[in-house]
């Protein structure tokens, strides 16, 4: 090891051992003075929800894969000129912005999730549509990424609903 590397990292270990000697001090004098934590307003904070909460977010993220698969598979076939791709594409697209969205606000036990899930269902709602328009081909084992993504999309819907009348009652 040359003498300059040797001595970036002793610096490094040296600021990497003061910020956490400082951490600790922090840590410590708060311990002394906290007073009891209150619920955030930003959180969810319903027991019922916040269990089935990574479930949802897990199903939401996987929905929004298999749109991009479905995106992927589009976008060759728009480029080998077949043009009954586009709106299944866009579709897609959108959708699979939407339920990585609430699948991000989910994990977050955010309270804007509640005001984000009639857009994503909308969103899935749209995007089964237009997959749906290739169903033809399915059981000839064409366009299975369009298959896949219209039964994501199905389940992501029920998924919604679920969640919807969870916050509605809590």
């Amino acid at each position: 090891m040359e003498r300059r590397q040797f001595i970036e990292n002793a610096a490094l270990f040296g600021v990497g051992l003061a910020a956490t000697a400082m951490h600790s001090q922090t840590a410590k004098a708060g311990e002394v003075a906290k007073e009891p934590t209150k619920a955030s307003p930003l959180l969810l904070q319903a027991p019922d929800v916040v269990k089935t909460l990574p479930q949802f977010a897990e199903m939401a993220s996987m929905c929004a894969g298999k749109g991009d698969l479905c995106v992927e598979h589009c976008e060759e076939q728009l480029a080998k000129g077949a043009t009954e791709f586009a709106s299944c594409s866009v579709a897609s697209r959108q959708m699979l912005v939407l339920c990585g969205t609430v699948a991000k606000l989910a994990s977050m036990k955010s309270v804007r999730l509640s005001e984000t899930l009639d857009a994503c269902s909308a969103a899935c709602k749209a995007c089964k549509e237009a997959c749906e328009e290739h169903k033809p081909h399915w059981k000839h084992g064409m366009h299975i990424e369009c298959k896949n993504c219209f039964e994501h999309c199905e389940k992501m819907l029920t998924e919604v609903s679920k969640l919807k009348n969870l916050l509605a009652k809590s």
